[in-house]
């Protein structure tokens, strides 16, 4: 191999990561992070990095909805049609992509729906009828932030709070969040991350587990052990 050509990694296929958690608990910044680990890793433009709600007929109602600017409807519409609308026309991307061989790397997806959808009072069962058959991803980082940190982040960047984001709710959304994660019977594929770490520390951990699900050379001793004492 000629000097100064890096070789490309061993790639077990394409993949599909998710960054999920409450809103202020850092996701974007992470996936940028990400998205630099892995064009740095030899993953140069095979990285998708997407997000939802997406820029659809659907996604524009959800983001009016959220800064107040149209009347909230009922918690059952919001997830169940709009969310789940928006979701369906956003697998029909994801499917190319990955047919292509491209690493997907998307901000929020159906677990945002599930958590925010029981907080506001919807069942499990009906959300994730809604949800159960999209497609799952290889690995799902749960940002996981105490409901107080979330706020102060939030008003610290914003001057004014969305739809969502009051601190009892956010409790409730990080519970919702709890839920999934102690279902590993259907939900094997989310870790949970401590997002009240440092920017940089959440990044490596996030890094080490996706090193090893693409099978890129991961070095034991700067693992950070993320552990699952809250997973029955």
């Amino acid at each position: 191999m000629e000097k100064g050509v890096r070789k490309m990694p061993h790639r077990r296929r394409s993949a599909f990561f998710v960054i999920d958690g409450g809103d202020g608990s850092g996701k974007d910044v992470q996936a940028r992070l990400l998205d630099e680990y892995l064009e740095n890793s030899g993953y140069c433009h095979l990285v998708w990095l997407t997000k939802e709600p997406r820029d659809t007929q659907e996604g524009g109602v959800i983001r009016q909805i959220l800064r107040k600017e149209i009347a909230k409807p009922s918690a059952r519409e919001l997830q169940c049609f709009w969310y789940a609308e928006d979701r369906r026309r956003h697998q029909k991307e994801i499917k190319h992509h990955l047919r292509e061989g491209r690493i997907v790397l998307c901000v929020r997806y159906y677990y945002s729906s599930l958590a925010y959808g029981m907080a506001d009072g919807v069942s499990f069962s009906e959300l994730w009828n809604v949800n159960k058959d999209f497609l799952k991803p290889d690995k799902a980082f749960w940002l996981d932030v105490p409901a107080e940190e979330v706020l102060r982040r939030i008003e610290r960047s914003r001057s004014e709070l969305e739809l969502f984001e009051k601190l009892q709710f956010q409790e409730r959304v990080r519970e919702g969040y709890l839920k999934l994660f102690q279902r590993s019977d259907i939900f094997p594929e989310i870790i949970q991350i401590d997002g009240s770490c440092e920017p940089e520390v959440v990044a490596r951990r996030i890094q080490v587990e996706v090193a090893k699900s693409l099978r890129l050379p991961v070095h034991e001793e700067k693992i950070y052990h993320i552990t699952s004492t809250l997973r029955r």
